[in-house]
Formats: structure tokens, C-alpha cells, sequence
């Protein structure tokens, strides 16, 4: 069966326009087990459980948080040599639903929203800076933004996406246009076709929205987590903590990450007994060695498409070289989404699951299959409603 157990909604960005497009998608695709994966919020959740159990998919509930990891000089999560603090991202996997957090968890969630929005708006105002510096008669409001693009916050994304809807209510033709989009730009040489969303979007995304440009500034410190906080939520909530492996080559992951027994020790030591990889930004051959190592020591290993742009609008996992996953693969990331489901199911039956409420491992190498047959059940039982 095909899984995929990292989908953004449009309660952090999405290409869908709702969560119930994304179920369906998922149902006509032949999606088994789908999880939500939204960054810094569960508003989801209600929707995704309801819109998944219409259209028959079995329904993972995650996070994602960006965190702040202490590590050392002589080598971090990747074995390179750089000063900490290292910016990562982690991931709960299989939330209870509904969640229920302590006074001080939603306080610190909300005042990490704040922090990540009010560097918003003050991208907003350099954003409204430069169009009127380049004689382009836009101007940006975050309301409007959030209530025509987003959901319960927004990110640099939306900030591109609202840029180029705004240019397409502009009098004028292609002509015309491509000549707003060089201005905007500053580059005489662009040539895009204006028509042509996501490629326009992405080119006002890298050139206005990232670091060293116009109108990018820099993430403060308090909206991040420190690990120990972000994995404390995940605890509380019910989840597994997870790390998302997302590698460009052969080189990054075996001379940089010194191989997967060095990244799988990494791990152990900081109790995270599940790793997600971003297949889209992997190589068969990387796969292949990372995912059948983790799967051997009997981690949770998934695959995933993580966001997704409108040229790639697929759900289906494939990596980075346009490969389908085959059929080993395939298993691995199915056996990992039913341990996923066996967590949610026992949870719900207010029984301990993969891990327990401190975060150690409790099912040992030798129970997995049978534990992993909890899940099946239950993903099967969904998919056949």
C-alpha cells in the first residue's frame, strides 16, 4: 500500500485550497495512510480526521517544529563540524486526537506564532517598500493576505503567492507584465511567462524572500523552540518524536552525515527512535541505503512527500530522480505508517504505544511485527469504508 505521512494543509501552505481537495487527492492516487504535517499548529487536525474518514484514507496526525539543537563542535546531527546552536527540524509523528496540552505548551506555541508573525509583517513592510521604490502600484496588508491565502498564520510563501496575484489584477499584457516582474526583480534579463504561476511564484520567493534579499528578515531567535521544549510537546501530545532525513546526493548523506550508522547512534542518543524521509529530495541510491539501515535496527522509518509546489502536486512518494519507490521501499515506509497507526490506535484505547509518555522505546525489535499488525488492521479497516 502507498503512504505518505507528510502533507501540508492550508493551515501552514499548501498548493490544495482545503484539506478535504487533499483527501480527496490522496483517495484517487491510492493513498492508504496520509498524515498531516502542518508547522507550529494542530488547527488541522478536526478537519483532516473528518475530510480522511469520508473519503477513506487512514488519518496520521502530526507536527512539525523547527528547533533549536545544542550540538557540538566536533561534529552535530550531521557530523560537521559547526558551532551550535543548529537550526533542525523535528517532527511528532501519530498525535493523539484531540490533543490536550498544558496552559504552559499552548503559551509557549502561541508566543513561537507570535514571534514567526510579527517577522511576517515586518517583511510585509519591506516588501511594501520596494514596490513603491520600483514604481509598482501594490501594496500588501497582512489581513488581506492571511484571508485570502492563509489560514492561521503566514509564511514567506504566502508573501510570494500574494505578490503575484496582486500583479495579475494590474492592467497590461505579457508585455507589460514581464516588464513589471524585470522591475520587481531588478533583473533586465527575466523572461518568464507571467502565465506561468508556480514558476513566477518561486522566482519572487528565491529573489525578494530569502536570506541576503530585499525583503527577507532574519528569523529572531524566540521563534524557535530549543529541541528539549519542541520534544516535550510532542511527548505531552501523545507523539512520537521524529527526524526528517532530506539529502541532495549521495555525497551529503554518506561523507557529510558520515553514514547512517553514525546519524542512527545521533539519534538514539537523543531518544528519537524514528526518522521520515523527504523522498522528492533523495536519491534512489541514498534511499536505499538509509531506509533499509534504519528499517534493519527496527526504527520507524516513513516516506513522504513533504510540501508540495503546483508543479508537483503528486502525493505519491518518488524520489529524486523521478523513481517510483520499489517494492522494498515501499514496505518499509508501509510498516513504519502501521507503526504510526498501531500508536494512534492504542493511545485511543488509553494504552501505552511505541514509546511511552518519557519517550523510551517500550515495543522491543522482537514485538514490532506483532505490533505493526495493530496498525495494519486499522489502516485497512479505513480503506475499505
Amino acid at each position: 500500500m502507498i503512504t505518505n505521512t507528510n502533507v501540508s494543509t492550508p493551515y501552514s501552505f499548501s498548493v490544495f485550497q482545503s484539506i478535504e481537495q487533499i483527501a480527496h487527492c490522496a483517495r484517487s492516487e491510492g493513498i492508504a495512510a496520509l498524515g498531516i504535517n502542518d508547522f507550529n499548529t494542530l488547527d488541522g487536525f478536526k478537519d483532516f480526521a473528518a475530510s480522511c474518514s469520508w473519503h477513506g484514507v487512514y488519518p496520521i496526525f502530526n507536527v512539525g517544529f523547527l528547533a533549536r539543537f545544542e550540538e557540538s563542535r566536533t561534529g552535530g546531527i550531521h557530523g560537521r563540524a559547526a558551532p551550535p546552536p543548529t537550526i533542525r527540524t523535528i517532527h511528532g509523528k501519530a498525535l493523539r486526537h484531540p490533543v490536550a496540552l498544558s496552559g504552559d505548551s499552548r503559551n509557549l506555541m502561541a508566543s513561537i506564532w507570535k514571534a514567526s508573525q510579527d517577522r511576517i509583517w515586518k517583511m510585509i513592510d519591506a516588501l511594501n517598500t520596494l514596490l513603491k521604490n520600483r514604481h509598482i502600484t501594490i501594496e500588501l496588508d497582512y489581513n488581506a493576505i492571511r484571508s485570502s491565502f492563509g489560514r492561521t498564520s503566514l509564511l514567506e510563501r504566502h508573501l510570494a503567492q500574494a505578490v503575484y496575484a496582486s500583479i495579475g489584477t494590474l492592467p497590461g499584457q505579457k508585455t507589460e507584465h514581464v516588464a513589471l516582474l524585470r522591475r520587481l526583480l531588478d533583473d533586465d534579463s527575466f523572461n518568464g511567462d507571467p502565465a506561468d504561476g508556480p514558476f513566477v511564484q518561486q522566482a519572487i520567493y528565491d529573489r525578494l524572500l530569502t536570506k541576503g534579499n530585499a525583503a527577507y528578515v532574519e528569523e529572531p531567535a524566540n521563534s524557535f523552540m530549543i529541541f528539549f521544549q519542541a520534544k516535550q510537546i510532542i511527548l505531552q501530545a501523545g507523539g512520537i518524536p521524529c527526524y526528517q532525513c532530506s539529502f541532495t546526493g549521495p555525497e551529503e548523506a554518506t561523507a557529510g552525515a558520515k553514514g547512517p550508522a553514525f546519524l542512527a547512534k545521533h539519534l538514539t542518543d537523543k531518544g528519537i527512535h524514528a526518522v521520515e524521509f523527504i523522498t522528492r529530495q533523495t536519491t534512489t541510491a541514498v534511499l536505499e541505503e538509509y531506509m533499509r539501515y534504519f528499517a534493519d535496527r527496527s526504527f520507524c522509518v516513513t516516506a513522504a512527500t513533504g510540501p508540495l509546489t503546483a508543479h508537483s502536486a503528486s502525493l505519491v512518494p518518488v524520489t529524486s530522480d523521478g523513481h517510483a519507490l520499489d517494492a522494498s521501499l515501499s514496505g518499509i515506509s508501509y510498516r513504519g505508517a502501521c507503526i504510526l497507526a498501531a500508536h494512534q490506535e492504542l493511545h485511543h484505547q488509553k494504552r501505552r504505544g511505541f514509546i511511552d509518555e518519557k519517550g523510551k522505546r517500550i515495543i522491543t525489535p522482537d514485538e514490532l511485527d506483532n505490533f505493526t499488525l495493530i496498525g495494519d488492521r486499522a489502516i485497512r479497516a479505513a480503506v475499505s469504508r
